[in-house]
């Protein structure tokens, strides 16, 4: 590993091959791998915030909206917010309400830009600075994992270029 400190450029710079990076004013000639299992296990979900891997997802889904905005000026977005809860089931007893049953997941839809290469690259990187200027701190994914069993992802996004 190659490291040279007090480097002018303190720009987070990130080519696509992931070899060059500056991270806090140091050069460094290196991959960095993250163990996935591990870094869900060690995020912390307080039981007290149980919905905020839905939080995370609706933000995510602001942030994509506000970003096609800016490509498009007279585009209306829209998020859909849809609970997933327990087959029906009756059950006959004294003291219970049985007509609503146990919420099971999420889906979450919206008409935002999709995964470009950018949205792309800051997903596939754990702790991903992209949008932490607005306040986001990369770890919404994490929620989801450490919150839920599975967590299916669908993107569509258009290139003009392509």
């Amino acid at each position: 590993m190659r490291i040279i400190e007090n480097f002018d450029n303190i720009e987070h710079i990130q080519e696509k091959n992931h070899e060059l990076w500056n991270a806090e004013g140091a050069e460094i000639m290196a991959v960095f791998s993250i163990d996935l299992p591990g870094r869900v296990k060690n995020f912390e979900l307080p039981r007290t915030k149980p919905l905020m891997p839905l939080f995370e997802t609706i933000v995510n889904s602001i942030y994509a909206i506000e970003e096609r905005q800016q490509n498009e000026n007279d585009f209306d977005g829209y998020i859909n917010v849809q609970i997933v809860r327990e087959p029906q089931m009756r059950v006959q007893a004294e003291g219970i309400d049985s007509s609503i049953n146990d919420i099971t997941g999420f889906v979450v839809t919206d008409n935002g830009i999709g995964f470009d290469d950018n949205n792309m690259k800051s997903f596939l990187q754990s702790d991903s600075t992209y949008r932490a200027e607005k306040g986001g701190k990369g770890v919404g994914r994490f929620a989801w994992l450490k919150a839920f069993k599975t967590a299916n992802i669908e993107s569509s996004f258009e290139d003009d270029e392509d």
